[in-house]
């Protein structure tokens, strides 16, 4: 990222009686729908400093302010936690699936580990209310209610800016056309080994130089990609279920935490409920 421009900012500096965290808070909850309301300019749009002098915050007492800056704050640092567990969960399965390949000499194409299955369209208009995880080249991008797997598979970018990518999908979901998604064919290779497997297989490098790029089923099947022996990948297999399962647990709380934030954080800074009526919702939680 490069250098902000001052210019390019609107600096909001809290007087001796507002809390800069809730000042912070209270922008994100409230500015939406003003900035968008006086954002002027047809090819470079803009939001001056005269609009942002318009916008109306409800400011409560100081220590009401710090209260909410507080409860909120625990959301936001219970999430950035479980940001680090799911990272670290995955960085260590990279590392122990590398230890395990160290000294490995069988380099198999990868259709010998596992099939890719092309996913099948459906649009977001077609999407209905439910918990089935959808899935395409970029990892999750919404829900439905039926699965097209019978279990949860790595899902590998088939075309689009994300061609190659693997993301983990934990239970039975649906995988659009812009995806595949993988099957092992050994049972010695279970789904969360075959996950990071596919993952050091830098399947993104064969994607086609092309306007839209792709992976071709068929050249990524011949794909040679290093494999450890059976018993390692049988070990690796129990680690890589523990490893994933912590991640998966960790980054569902913190969508749960995110949802109960942006639930609670306009009702909050509008006065709409009181601040020992949040706090017990997020004790249950936090």
């Amino acid at each position: 990222m490069g250098d902000v421009n001052c210019s390019d900012v609107i600096i909001a500096r809290p007087g001796r009686h507002v809390n800069p965290k809730f000042l912070c808070y209270s922008i994100n909850a409230t500015a939406g729908s003003f900035v968008a309301a006086h954002t002027v300019g047809a090819v470079q749009q803009h939001f001056n400093i005269g609009s942002a002098k318009g916008l109306r915050l409800y400011v409560p007492p100081l220590a009401e302010q710090c209260a909410i800056a507080e409860m909120l704050g625990a959301l936001d640092d219970k999430a950035a936690a479980n940001d680090q567990i799911e990272g670290t969960g995955i960085s260590l399965g990279r590392a122990l699936l590398g230890k395990e390949l160290q000294g490995a000499t069988s380099e198999v194409p990868l259709g010998e580990v596992a099939d890719l299955v092309y996913g099948k369209a459906l649009p977001a208009s077609q999407r209905r209310q439910g918990v089935t995880p959808v899935f395409g080249c970029t990892g999750q991008v919404g829900w439905h209610d039926v699965p097209l797997t019978a279990m949860g598979c790595p899902v590998v970018g088939r075309k689009g800016a994300n061609a190659g990518h693997v993301s983990w999908m934990s239970k039975p979901g649906w995988v659009i056309d812009t995806a595949f998604y993988a099957k092992p064919v050994n049972s010695a290779i279970t789904n969360e080994a075959l996950y990071f497997l596919l993952e050091s297989a830098s399947i993104d490098a064969l994607t086609a130089d092309s306007a839209v790029p792709g992976v071709n089923r068929n050249v990524a099947l011949r794909h040679r990609i290093l494999v450890p022996e059976l018993d390692a990948l049988r070990r690796f297999g129990e680690w890589a279920r523990e490893l994933l399962t912590a991640s998966v647990q960790a980054e569902t709380e913190s969508r749960t935490l995110a949802e109960l934030r942006d639930t609670l954080l306009p009702k909050l800074i509008s006065g709409q409920i009181r601040i020992k009526d949040a706090e017990r919702a997020v004790e249950e939680v936090v």
